[in-house]
């Protein structure tokens, strides 16, 4: 009887050693695959269609400043931000800066309101799957991921973001040869 219970014990050991050995087989694995995607690295590309319709993607953006913001109408920090990206818009867009709203998994008729009520001047594009989502792993909103006119991001910031800071960063990310200083 002593002999089938260590048995079943050492048999239960080694199990339990495989499943262990295999799920940190699988964690070092899937940890390259599901990176949120960090400063310093190229921005990854993606497609949307805006908000009227238009195919778009962020490589037709190379060469610009970009802000990619990361938001949803029912999110009431991502309403406080929205004046501050618009003016700060307004302010770099003929230096170069694109500021580019990935509304998420919204309706156009909720979205096109929210878009009226804020005179967003600034493209709309639509994650509607949230693909995008995935592939920037984003978390709360507003989530916005600033990226410099080679493609790479050169900062990230999760939660609203007020005109000073933006506009501290824009210039960081403006290229030199264009960019006035506007205050």
């Amino acid at each position: 009887m002593k002999k089938k219970r260590r048995y079943w014990i050492r048999l239960s050991l080694l199990l339990l050693m495989i499943g262990l050995i295999g799920f940190a087989f699988y964690q070092q694995f899937h940890e390259g695959e599901s990176q949120k995607p960090k400063v310093g690295d190229l921005a990854p590309n993606f497609q949307l269609s805006t908000l009227d319709g238009q195919p778009t993607s962020l490589q037709q953006l190379k060469g610009k400043a970009v802000i990619l913001n990361f938001w949803a109408s029912w999110c009431e920090p991502c309403r406080i931000e929205m004046p501050a990206l618009t003016e700060i818009y307004r302010l770099y867009e003929k230096e170069g800066l694109m500021v580019i709203g990935v509304n998420i998994a919204e309706n156009d008729v909720s979205v096109m309101q929210f878009v009226k009520q804020y005179r967003l001047q600034f493209p709309i594009w639509m994650d509607r799957n949230r693909e995008v989502v995935e592939l920037y792993k984003i978390g709360p909103l507003p989530s916005t991921y600033f990226i410099d006119p080679d493609g790479k991001i050169a900062y990230i910031h999760e939660g609203p973001l007020q005109l000073n800071e933006l506009r501290n960063i824009v210039l960081q990310l403006l290229p030199r040869s264009e960019g006035a200083i506007k205050q």
